[in-house]
């Protein structure tokens, strides 16, 4: 089944400079879907096309019909994946449109959403106006949101990886040396990859799983293992609310700037935290080093430790972990009280 990224978003939001960027990137083609409704305006007499996107413009015309037609003949040259942008896939009746003129996909979903003051940033840069809140807050409301989609404040932050998922071959040995018990618990897994430990979670009774990372592709791997999904850095775990059972975080905690900070965070998120990182066997003393070849930091076993007692309180180390590179991992669990 083929993959369409979507792009939607009011006016003057960077849906064509990202839509680009992706396609770059991604080596894939892209279109606008502007023209589309455009057409048909033009073929039902309408003086205003961009005026006709909006519901109460078009309600009394033959329009899905036309929007089917248009569709089919925008998109018939596109055979394999690729983008779509436009503030018109902010409705159902259009997307509706899309999945009759290409067929089944499975489509990621962006909403380009800025705050109020970066929009005006944005389309001051673009017009040369500065336009009212009333106009921002009129372009909203239109928005009908898919079953599931991705609100992004900054068109840059969307992070591409030329990998669909991870590659690094996780199996049961490694399920098993992480010492889980899944079985009815809401479990929280930070930098989630494509999903691979929720689904095992999953399969092993867990009632709930959210994978969080920074990584659409990854999201959308872990989705279809039936993994919830919430496009975030683990850099801001303080956006995050909710409470679990057990927080997952496997092999990410070296990658970030503060990683005491967020280990604080995990303790407001959950009951207990599974953790498994590369330590540096050579560091007896707390520390954190950096090692050449790699792009993380690799800190002492004593340096984890006080972490993980300063905000959990009572912490087990669990072993070592399977790892397919030559770093030294250890498990740690980590419980509240």
């Amino acid at each position: 089944m083929r993959n369409v990224i979507y792009i939607s978003g009011i006016t003057s939001t960077g849906k064509t400079t990202t839509a680009t960027a992706l396609s770059q990137k991604m080596g894939v083609p892209f279109c606008s879907v502007d023209a589309v409704n455009h057409a048909v305006a033009n073929e039902v007499g309408f003086d205003d096309p961009k005026r006709f996107v909006f519901p109460e413009y078009w309600r009394d015309y033959p329009t899905y019909e036309l929007k089917v037609k248009h569709y089919r003949k925008a998109l018939e040259g596109f055979k394999g994946d690729f983008i779509l942008e436009g503030f018109d896939l902010g409705f159902e009746e259009d997307r509706r449109a899309v999945r009759e003129a290409i067929g089944e996909h499975w489509m990621t979903f962006f909403y380009l959403d800025p705050s109020f003051s970066d929009w005006c940033d944005f389309t001051f840069r673009k017009t040369g106006c500065l336009p009212s809140w009333n106009v921002y807050a009129h372009y909203r409301r239109y928005f009908e949101p898919p079953e599931h989609y991705y609100p992004v404040s900054l068109p840059g932050s969307i992070v591409v990886d030329r990998q669909a998922y991870q590659k690094e071959g996780f199996t049961d040995e490694k399920f098993r040396r992480l010492k889980l018990n899944p079985e009815g618990k809401a479990i929280l897994d930070l930098g989630c990859n494509d999903g691979w430990i929720g689904r095992y979670c999953l399969d092993a009774g867990a009632k709930r799983v959210v994978g969080i990372d920074h990584n659409w592709r990854y999201l959308e791997e872990a989705r279809k293992k039936g993994v919830e999904t919430r496009l975030l850095k683990l850099d801001e775990l303080h956006l995050l609310n909710g409470r679990f059972d057990m927080v997952l975080c496997l092999a990410t905690l070296q990658h970030l700037d503060n990683p005491e900070k967020a280990v604080l965070e995990m303790a407001r998120l959950a009951e207990m935290l599974v953790l498994e990182i590369p330590v540096w066997k050579g560091q007896k003393e707390k520390g954190w080093l950096k090692r050449e070849g790699y792009t993380y930091s690799f800190p002492s076993e004593p340096l984890v430790l006080g972490w993980l007692e300063k905000a959990f309180g009572r912490v087990e180390r669990v072993g070592e972990s399977v790892s397919p590179d030559d770093s030294f991992r250890l498990i740690f669990k980590a419980y509240n009280g």
